[in-house]
This record gives C-alpha cells, sequence and structure tokens, in this order.
C-alpha cells in the first residue's frame, strides 16, 4: 500500500508532484542521495582537475580539447548543483518538507537540462571538428582555430540558456519538447552521420597506407615521410576513437532515462515507474564521474599533465607537513633550552 506523504494537490511550477511513504521507496531514497554524494564529490574534483590542466599547459590548448574543457564544465555543473539539489531534493521528500522538495526539485531539474543539452551539442560539435580535422588535411589549422571553438562553445551556452529560460516562460512541458526534441534528435542525427563520413575517410586511408607500406621505397625522403604519415593517422584515429568512446558512454548512461521518458507518456504514475525515474537520473549524473577518467586514459598528454599537478599537490602538501613538523620540533627544542637557561639562571639567583 503506498501511502502518499507531500500534498500532491500543491503545485511545484510545472512539474508533476507525487511523494510516496512506501517503506521501499524511503530505502530507495536513502540509496540514490548516498550515490549522488559519493559520485557528486568526484565529478566535481575529477573535472575541475581537467579543467584546471588544460587551461595551465599550453601544449593542451587545442580546438578538441577546448571542446573537451566544455563537456568537463558541464559535468563539473553536474556534481557542484544537480546532484546537491537532486540529493537534497530526496531528503526533502524524506521529511515532508514541500518548500525544500519543490526548489531543490527545479535547480536539479533546471541544471540537469541544461547540462545535458550542452553535452549533445558539444558532441555534435566535437564530430564536426573531427570531420573537418581529416577533410580539410593541411587546411585545418587555418580554418578550425581554438579563439573559433572557444566562440562557439560560448554560442552553446547562451542558446541553451536561452532555450531554458523559454522553457520558463512557456510553462508547459509538451509545447516545449515539441520543439526541443526535434533539436535534440537533430544533433544527434548531425553526430551519427559525421562518424559514418569519419570511419569511411579513415577506412580509406588506412588501406592507403598500407598500400604505400607494402611498396619499397626508393629513397630515404619517401620513407620518413610515409613514417610521418603513418603516425599522424594513428593519432588521429585514437583521437577520433576517445571521441566515440565518451559519445558511447554518454548514450548508454542516458539511454535507461530516455526509455523511462517515453514510458511515462504512455503508463499511468506508479511506484516502480518513479524508482525507475530517480534510478535513470543517478545513472545519467554517473555520466559526470566517468568522462574524466575516459580523457586521462585516452589522451595522453592529459594523462600526463594530470599525473603532475597530482604529484605536485601531494609532493606540496607532504612538502608543507614536513616544514611544519620540523617548525614544530625547532620550537620545542628553543623552548627546552630557553627553560634550561632560565633554570639555571633562577638557581644561580637563589644560591647568590
Amino acid at each position: 500500500m503506498n501511502v502518499t506523504g507531500i500534498n500532491t494537490s500543491k503545485s511545484c511550477l510545472f512539474f508533476e508532484v507525487n511523494s510516496d511513504r512506501d517503506p521501499s521507496f524511503f530505502t530507495m531514497n536513502i540509496v540514490v542521495a548516498v550515490l549522488n554524494v559519493i559520485f557528486g564529490f568526484i565529478a566535481v574534483f575529477a573535472n575541475a582537475l581537467i579543467m584546471y590542466v588544460i587551461w595551465k599547459n599550453p601544449v593542451l590548448h587545442s580546438p578538441s580539447n577546448t571542446l573537451l574543457c566544455c563537456l568537463a564544465l558541464a559535468d563539473f555543473l553536474v556534481g557542484l548543483l544537480a546532484q546537491p539539489a537532486f540529493v537534497i531534493h530526496k531528503i526533502g521528500e524524506i521529511l515532508d518538507d514541500f518548500d525544500i522538495y519543490c526548489a531543490t526539485r527545479v535547480i536539479a531539474e533546471f541544471v540537469g537540462v541544461l547540462t545535458a543539452s550542452v553535452s549533445i551539442l558539444t558532441l555534435a560539435a566535437i564530430s564536426v571538428e573531427r570531420l573537418l580535422a581529416i577533410r580539410l588535411h593541411l587546411r585545418y589549422k587555418e580554418l578550425v582555430t581554438t579563439l573559433r571553438v572557444l566562440k562557439l562553445v560560448a554560442l552553446i551556452w547562451v542558446f541553451v540558456i536561452l532555450l531554458l529560460i523559454a522553457r520558463l516562460v512557456i510553462a508547459n512541458e509538451k509545447v516545449f519538447f515539441s520543439f526541443s526534441l526535434p533539436l535534440v534528435l537533430a544533433s544527434l542525427l548531425v553526430t551519427i552521420v559525421a562518424y559514418i563520413f569519419i570511419f569511411r575517410v579513415v577506412l580509406r586511408h588506412q588501406s592507403v597506407i598500407e598500400a604505400h607500406s607494402a611498396t619499397p621505397a626508393n629513397h630515404q625522403t619517401h620513407n620518413g615521410r610515409r613514417q610521418t604519415l603513418a603516425f599522424n593517422f594513428l593519432k588521429y584515429k585514437k583521437s577520433t576513437l576517445t571521441m566515440c568512446y565518451i559519445l558511447g558512454i554518454f548514450l548508454l548512461c542516458y539511454l535507461p532515462m530516455v526509455v523511462v521518458v517515453l514510458l511515462r507518456g504512455i503508463v499511468q504514475y506508479s511506484l516502480a515507474m518513479k524508482i525507475a525515474y530517480f534510478t535513470s537520473t543517478t545513472i545519467v549524473n554517473l555520466n559526470s564521474s566517468i568522462n574524466p577518467v575516459v580523457y586521462c586514459w585516452r589522451v595522453t598528454n592529459i594523462r600526463c599533465a594530470v599525473k603532475r599537478t597530482l604529484s605536485k599537490m601531494v609532493g606540496e602538501r607532504w612538502q608543507g607537513e614536513f616544514e611544519l613538523t620540523d617548525f614544530g620540533n625547532a620550537t620545542k627544542r628553543s623552548q627546552g633550552v630557553g627553560n634550561n637557561r632560565d633554570g639555571q639562571l633562577a638557581t644561580q639567583t637563589t644560591s647568590q
């Protein structure tokens, strides 16, 4: 039997309000809250570290890394705002506090839509950037610059924020999704089509390189050019495959949420549906903690920069602790010497 806690007659903006006091749902709230606290800390620290190393190392200032930094910023906001708001929202539901329940739900929902939309558009931009890198060849560095990519990133954020403002003004979920859903589908279509073209070109380049490798070189210069071409191709192939991993993990994490949202439009409200919704939300939030791991695993320069930064942080911490310990010991020794001198002086004075 389900017992409603928070009064469902109240309205929370344009969100549906359904609060259940079933014991199983109470346990689920606790589990979901704990998981989001843990992964929230990971998302904040890991993505802040990724953004820091990209910003501090000029060698990482490239168009592709700028787009990765945009993804890291979106994931950072998930850990900083969306997950804490989601946890407090669950606490408000447990405590039957409607004001906390509603306010934090609005924050969690809007930050979630903001970061998800930015991620989708950024992934589409990454796929186009990868396609231009292999199609433009020498003109790529001339046309696709870090400054232009930064302008594109700013445009993405402004566009999504305006979209969310429109959502507030319209205050109707069906109308909002009727024009936002085509944008999402168009972004995914652009991403898929771009990667199809990329893999076709990659396969063609690979066959050309293999054919050149099979042909004996008549001149040392030709051999050097072959090695350079093969090396650049392998670097491009690895970086493109990294972006595919990021896209694949994103789709896997968001797929349960998409299924649940579609079912909510067909099936009536139930406790099982609500549990499925908040479980899928936690899986979506988990994506923000996974992405930094993929960056460090697949991108060598980022991995090395992260290692250097962490070792420097740990080294400075240990050095600071040693300095404090040495300072404390020196202070104690000086105090001991001072006490001995004072004692000797007092003895001499007494004897006199």
